[in-house]
This record gives structure tokens, sequence and C-alpha cells, in this order.
């Protein structure tokens, strides 16, 4: 078992809307494949909350993992208009647009995720294939 995820379920007996073990637990069952319950904790915890694009972010992935690319979609658009700056947002932006066919948006997000940290090699995964002549 995950000791994070043991530590959240521990929490939550005493403290059932804590949201820190919340989120702990969200993103427990999401490492352990149950992306439907994770997300079920994610927006949970972000009632109230909705100022943290970290929260956001968990949502977006949830859903991402179950499949629903739509909806992860709107909640990492929240999370950016949360914080525009959000490195990790305009990443996981990039990927989604990606897995939807949508290269040009993946590439855009790719372009403001190197604005906002030009070192960082991942912003280069969504730059344009150069067709060799």
């Amino acid at each position: 078992a995950d000791p994070e995820g043991v530590r959240a379920r521990d929490i939550l007996r005493r403290s059932p809307a804590d949201p820190a073990a919340r989120q702990v637990m969200g993103r427990a069952l999401l490492k352990n494949g149950r992306p439907g319950r994770a997300t079920a904790y994610f927006l949970s915890v972000l009632q109230g909350e909705e100022a943290q694009v970290e929260r956001w972010l968990d949502v977006a992935r949830a859903f991402q993992a179950d499949g629903q690319m739509q909806q992860a979609i709107a909640a990492l658009e929240a999370g950016l208009r949360v914080d525009p700056q959000s490195l990790e947002g305009w990443l996981l932006y990039a990927e989604l647009a990606q897995a939807l066919g949508s290269a040009d948006i993946a590439q855009e997000a790719a372009g403001v995720a190197r604005q906002l940290a030009p070192d960082d090699p991942r912003a280069s995964t969504y730059l344009p294939v150069s067709v060799p002549r």
C-alpha cells in the first residue's frame, strides 16, 4: 500500500473534510490507476480553493487519466486563468493538445512554457518536426 495514501486515509477517518488529506488521497488513487475516484477527491478539495492552480492541475490530470480530455482541458484552462505563469499548466496544456491532435495549439502552449522557463527541456518535446527534403 502507498504510505501517503495510508496516512491520508488515517487523517480522513478523524477529519473527513481535511483538504490536504483529500488531496494526498486523490494523488494516491490516481497513482494506483483509479482516476475516477481520484477526480471525486480532487473536486471536493477544489471547492473553496479555486484560486490555487495546483488544485486545477490535479483535476485536469485525473480527467486526462480517465480519458475525459475535454473536461481535462476545461479544468486546465480554469487553472491557467488563476495562474497564467504556471509552467506545469502550460506543459500539461501542450500535452493534452498534442494528444487531441492539435499540434498548433500544443506548439503555442509549449512556446509559452519556453518563455516561462527557457532552460526547461520539457517544452522542446512539442517543437514542430521538420520534414527532411
